[in-house]
């Protein structure tokens, strides 16, 4: 098979062709076959392939939140323009093949002349010999005739179908006349048979000019045709491409509902108000409620308090700090609620509620001391009241301050057990034992029963019985109090001499007067407890257990002190 371009072909050729085709000089057609020209394959193809790209390009991060271009960046456009003028430009071309296929002198379609088949679909016409057909056989009821060559079949109609048979046997005629022209060189035979062969023999009065190629316009100007939707259509497909991605993006991070998913939608570009003034802040307030923290919730808050929804989100910051609230009630400890008020984050929120619940902690406290307050005292209750009142807004801590202090009658009793006659020397000197070095030891454990008892009742972040420092000057009035402070004072004086005979030995009576006063800052009222104890020496147990003198004022004075510490928690306290 050979090709042969018609418009390159000499005059002669070209107009013998003509001829030959329109049945007006020899070689005559045997068979004809209407055909339109096969598609421009190659720039279909290029279509496609155009159009695949702008897809691509269009495809490319759509809707994809990760993706840099899930909102494409300007110069895309340029990248549409591109792919829409190439797209544009093969139609173009597709379409301008097609007509300039039909701009041909002569009738396309398929010829069978007695030097082989003749493809003239189009300008490009293909010639297969006949020499090289393997067989030809009429078609069933003899309709057409099909011819077999080595590389491709052909079938023609037949109008006559009683010329079938006459025909194939012409067909092996022609095949033996091309065969023995080609090996005979005989260019003259060869073109009785082929219209496309020069035969030698040409008419002066033809012309010398080849016919020339018609041009469509739309094949001349395609290239500059394409322009126009590809500068009209780039930004209208950029600008509803981006829109409709945007909306994806939307869609997505919607139905996942989620922080990320919303903040993924932001960076990726979206810019819907309501993503970033309630969308956001709501996903963000639900996982972090999820957590159980205040703090997060708080950070929510705080990160999105100038959007609509700070409101919302404040109500359920609040509803979580009142939550807390309960639970630390629950502890029913004052340090407990003190502790979460430091570290609330936005303790403006629930700054009642918290004063009320350290509050309740306090009136709790006070209820259980009325339940064991002695009755038909009307001035314990309302001190204490005062005291937690002063607790709970400066701190638990209560002082206890003592004070000692020694009579006149200490010296001269000593002088009267020196003279009498069971005087067995100085550790029979009553003055000793009461000194301050003696007397701390008894301070000490009337504290630990005083504060024991507070112990008891209140816990340590409400009511915090500590040891203050001693007042050294006995005569000194009682200063002026900043903390809660209870001035433990208390006198001892000595009087009379009983004498023992076995083991002789001589002792005086010991009698110590106390007095307590209770004492709250910028308050006037006091809360008073005054009370004297006096012993003389249990001479039969001296005598029966042999005690020495300092186990005998010891004895004297250590029952004192626990004496009135009895008659002090009676006076404050229902039960020792």
């Amino acid at each position: 098979m050979r090709q042969v371009q018609f418009f390159a072909l000499p005059r002669a050729i070209q107009e013998r062709f003509l001829a030959a085709t329109a049945g007006a000089a020899p070689p005559l057609p045997l068979a004809y076959k209407a055909m339109g020209r096969p598609p421009p394959i190659g720039w279909i193809l290029s279509a496609l392939v155009a159009g695949g790209a702008l897809a691509a390009a269009v495809a490319y991060g759509y809707g994809d939140a990760k993706s840099p271009f899930a909102l494409a960046p300007t110069y895309m456009m340029g990248v549409y323009a591109v792919a829409i003028w190439w797209l544009t430009f093969s139609a173009l071309e597709v379409i301008g093949k097609v007509i300039q296929a039909g701009m041909v002198p002569f009738r396309r379609g398929v010829y069978l002349f007695p030097g082989g088949v003749i493809d003239a679909r189009s300008s490009r016409i293909a010639v297969t010999r006949l020499d090289e057909l393997s067989r030809s056989e009429l078609l069933p009821q003899g309709a057409g005739i099909r011819l077999v060559f080595r590389r491709r079949t052909w079938e023609f109609p037949l109008f006559d179908r009683t010329q079938g048979p006459a025909l194939v046997e012409a067909l092996g005629v022609h095949q033996q006349k091309l065969r023995t022209a080609l090996e005979a060189n005989s260019q003259h035979d060869v073109a009785l048979l082929d219209p496309l062969v020069d035969p030698g023999i040409h008419s002066p009065l033809t012309p010398t000019a080849p016919l020339q190629r018609r041009s469509p316009g739309i094949l001349r100007h395609a290239a500059w045709v394409a322009l126009l939707p590809a500068l009209g259509l780039a930004w209208p497909v950029f600008t509803v491409r981006n829109s409709a991605s945007e909306r994806q993006l939307f869609v997505t991070a919607h139905a996942a509902n989620t922080p990320d998913a919303y903040l993924a939608y932001l960076v990726a570009g979206g810019a819907r108000p309501e993503v970033r003034d309630a969308l956001l802040p709501r996903a963000e307030l639900a996982a972090a409620q999820r957590t159980g923290s205040s703090e997060a919730v708080a950070k929510v808050v705080i990160a999105h308090g100038n959007t609509p929804v700070r409101p919302e989100l404040e109500v359920a910051l609040r509803a979580m700090l009142l939550a807390e609230i309960e639970a630390a009630k629950k502890q029913g400890s004052a340090t407990a609620i003190r502790n979460l008020g430091k570290r609330l984050v936005r303790r403006d929120l629930v700054e009642g509620e918290l004063a009320v619940a350290l509050h309740d902690v306090y009136l709790e406290a006070l209820e259980r001391f009325k339940k064991q307050a002695p009755a038909g005292d009307d001035e314990l209750v309302p001190f204490v009241k005062r005291l937690l009142s002063h607790a709970e807004k400066n701190g638990p801590r209560v002082e206890v301050r003592f004070r000692r202090a020694l009579r006149p009658t200490v010296a001269a009793t000593d002088d009267i057990i020196k003279k009498n006659p069971y005087y067995r020397g100085s550790s029979y000197l009553p003055s000793r034992y009461f000194t301050p070095e003696r007397a701390a030891p008894r301070e000490t454990a009337a504290f630990d029963r005083l504060k024991a008892r507070f112990d008891h009742l209140f816990p340590k972040d409400i009511i915090e019985v500590v040891r203050g420092a001693s007042i050294d000057d006995p005569t000194a009035t009682y200063p002026t109090v900043t903390t809660p402070t209870v001035f433990f004072s208390h006198e001892t004086y000595l009087g009379g001499a009983f004498a023992t005979r076995g083991p002789p030995g001589v002792f005086a009576g010991v009698g110590i007067v106390f007095a307590v006063s209770f004492r709250l800052p910028n308050k006037p009222t006091t809360l008073d407890v005054q009370h004297s104890v006096w012993q003389v020496p249990d001479l039969a147990r001296i005598q029966q257990e042999r005690l020495e003198p300092e186990q005998v004022y010891e004895l004297m004075a250590t029952t004192a002190f626990e004496r009135f510490s009895q008659k002090l928690q009676k006076r404050w306290f229902e039960t020792p």
